[in-house]
């Protein structure tokens, strides 16, 4: 069981709802390249340095379906903010940031679920 801590978004309001939404849905893998994002491939799309996160050691992913600094859990993967946006064909997908390119390969493309929350503003 998810307690509210675990779903609330780390934004500057703190924001949660106690009923987590859990779905499958396509998981991908990418790293900090322009092969893989644009020409800035560090900054991510809500401007963050997204190099100086990873070096601090968290987990972060890209996700259109919710908003900014939302954490999502992942089947079998754990838990991760988000931090990017995918491509808008994409917007279905969460994508997990790695920092080695290998370990983005091996993890392919999979359907887990995804646990999360939709937001509100408390």
């Amino acid at each position: 069981m998810l307690t509210t801590a675990l779903i609330c978004s780390m934004s500057m309001f703190i924001t949660c709802n106690t009923q987590p939404i859990e779905e499958v849905r396509t998981v991908t893998a990418y790293n900090l390249l322009e092969s893989q994002t644009d020409d800035t491939p560090f900054i991510g799309a809500f401007n963050e340095n997204l190099q100086v996160a990873l070096n601090r050691g968290e987990s972060l992913c890209a996700a259109n379906f919710v908003p900014k600094d939302t954490i999502l859990h992942i089947e079998g993967w754990g838990a991760c903010r988000v931090a990017d946006r995918t491509s808008r064909k994409y917007g279905d997908r969460v994508d997990l940031l790695y920092s080695d390119y290998g370990d983005a390969i091996n993890f392919g493309k999979q359907r887990l679920k995804v646990k999360y929350s939709k937001l509100k503003t408390i």
